[in-house]
């Protein structure tokens, strides 16, 4: 073809891009394509280079990750034999995207194809001097995920020089255990004028050396006494960090005020539908999903919310169905894992549950609900020591928190010989925090289990005066229904039943009662007949000895 009419042709071509007319584009770079391979010499290779990129474009717009990547690859072959063929060709390349550039997209198509082996392998092809941020930033969230910890944090500090004001870079370096000071010296100087940023940075360097209490300190600074006080985001980063330590009502709470504060908050919302899944708060649940689903699609939040909805419900298909969808948009999405593990588990698929959980613990070890779920799944399985050592490990690796000692206290319960020791580890949480609900439910599971009912309906009757729970007044009535207080027994069932419909315990045991005092009413009943039959006897044998007489 003459230069002119091969000018013209790329003309359309670009024409036919710049006006989205991708259809079109597909087809005719496909015939174009065709026509190179029968004759290369038909165009010039930056021509050559530049449909193949046209071709591979359209379909990585279409997410035809496989094909695109395979086309990238043919242009970085055609430009390489360009210029190897002559240097005068270096100009028309130059107006064209660079090979790094192509080598990100290809690096994108592998990602999206799970292949994380190609990824990096194409990344790391690119000369270090040639390497922008984006793509140190993308070796180095490879690294991440694939657990390479010192590539990682290279990879990240060199994303951090030179954009200092990056807090998502900030934030997984912390994670890695990189030192604050470290990074302060970095991005101190550019975060001058931004009273709120060197605070929040200290708050995250506390959750991530596991001094919750600091960390919550500083976030609550952050709340009323800097230029961002009353952001969404720093209310969800405390809903985050109370879901963390355990206490899931004033989680709920800051996730409140932070969907107050912004619509459209996506982050932490899947953790915010497993706490509403937790607390039996189905109607909620149901309007967070709507709402959601109203925002996008195209973010695992709304999908694992409506999975817990499904989970409420005992549709388990349908959970696992939900959890896919999240986890092919976000593949380290914690939540979908533990979703996806307790629909498994209530369907006996233990090990593949058991699975799940112990993937999710390895994205965030410091996440308390892996092991929670873990080893409920292990008692499930009937592996008591399996969920003791799941319960120390939580212990051994997020921390002395309340949670972590309620759930040592929860599987020590279990075990024949565990009664002192399930006992120590919920009055060492009860020390730490006297009024957590979740470790007063498990001290008087664990009185009533050994049968010191008497001091169970002391403990949980002083406890209930200053706030109460349907747990809490089944167990009462359990108490006392076995000290055969059956009256107050009745009363504290029906409480439980007032504030949550579906206790099924507390329904048994009102049933129970019930049928108790049938019994005791029959017998009454056979006993008054019996003895109405004697009388009967005795007045006929009067009758008779009169008679005779």
């Amino acid at each position: 073809m003459s230069t002119t009419s091969t000018q013209s042709l790329m003309s359309h071509l670009s024409q036919l891009r710049s006006e989205k007319l991708n259809a079109s584009l597909e087809i005719l770079c496909g015939f174009l394509a065709t026509a190179i391979k029968n004759n290369s010499e038909t165009y010039s290779p930056a021509n050559q280079y530049e449909i193949l990129l046209h071709q591979a474009d359209v379909n990585f717009k279409k997410k035809h990750f496989r094909i695109a990547e395979s086309v990238y690859r043919q242009a970085i072959n055609v430009r390489k034999n360009g210029l190897k063929q002559n240097q005068k060709n270096v100009s028309s390349f130059n107006k064209l995207p660079s090979e790094v550039d192509v080598k990100y997209k290809i690096h994108v198509c592998c990602h999206n194809n799970d292949d994380d082996h190609n990824a990096i392998s194409i990344l790391e092809s690119i000369p270090i001097k040639y390497r922008t941020v984006k793509i140190n930033y993308a070796l180095a969230q490879i690294h991440h995920k694939l657990g390479r910890k010192r590539s990682a944090i290279l990879s990240y500090k060199d994303v951090l020089k030179k954009m200092p004001l990056a807090l998502d870079v900030i934030f997984s370096l912390l994670s890695l255990g990189e030192s604050i000071n470290e990074i302060l010296s970095i991005v101190s100087n550019a975060a001058q004028g931004l009273d709120w940023f060197l605070p929040l940075i200290k708050a995250h360097a506390f959750l991530h050396c596991k001094e919750y209490y600091n960390c919550y300190s500083h976030l609550n600074i952050l709340m009323k006494k800097t230029a961002i006080a009353g952001d969404a985001q720093v209310h969800c980063s405390l809903a985050k960090l109370r879901a963390r330590t355990g206490n899931n009502k004033s989680a709920i709470v800051y996730f409140e005020s932070a969907r107050m504060n912004n619509p459209f908050l996506l982050d932490g919302m899947d953790i915010y539908a497993y706490l509403l899944y937790e607390e039996d708060e189905h109607e909620k649940l149901d309007k967070v999903a709507c709402e959601l689903f109203s925002i996008t699609c195209q973010h695992p939040a709304p999908w694992v919310t409506l999975g817990y909805r499904a989970l409420s419900k005992g549709d388990y298909k349908r959970v696992v169905y939900l959890a896919v969808q999240a986890t092919k948009l976000d593949p380290v999405c914690v939540q979908a894992l533990i979703l996806k593990g307790c629909a498994l588990r209530a369907i006996d698929e233990i090990k593949d549950a058991t699975a799940h959980f112990r993937e999710a613990s390895r994205i965030d070890p410091n996440w308390f609900v892996c092991y929670k779920e873990l080893a409920e799944t292990q008692l499930q399985n009937g592996r008591t020591n399996e969920a003791i050592a799941v319960a120390h490990s939580a212990l051994n690796t997020i921390g002395y928190l309340t949670s972590c000692l309620v759930l040592c206290a929860s599987v020590h319960m279990c075990d024949q010989n565990g009664k002192d020791k399930a006992l120590n580890y919920v009055n060492k949480a009860l020390v730490l925090e006297a009024n957590n609900q979740y470790a007063i439910i498990v001290k008087a599971n664990v009185l009533y289990k050994y049968e010191k009912y008497t001091e169970g309906i002391k403990f949980l009757s002083d406890t209930v005066e200053y706030f109460s729970s349907s747990p809490m007044h089944t167990i009462l009535g359990n108490c006392y229904q076995e000290v055969k207080n059956y009256p107050k027994a009745v009363e504290h069932y029906t409480i439980a039943l007032s504030l949550n419909s579906n206790n099924k315990e507390a329904s048994e045991g009102l049933n129970k009662i019930s049928n108790q005092q049938q019994d005791i009413n029959f017998e009454s009943g056979s006993l008054d007949t019996g003895q109405q039959g004697i009388d009967a006897e005795e007045g006929n044998s009067d009758s008779d000895a009169m008679y005779t007489e």
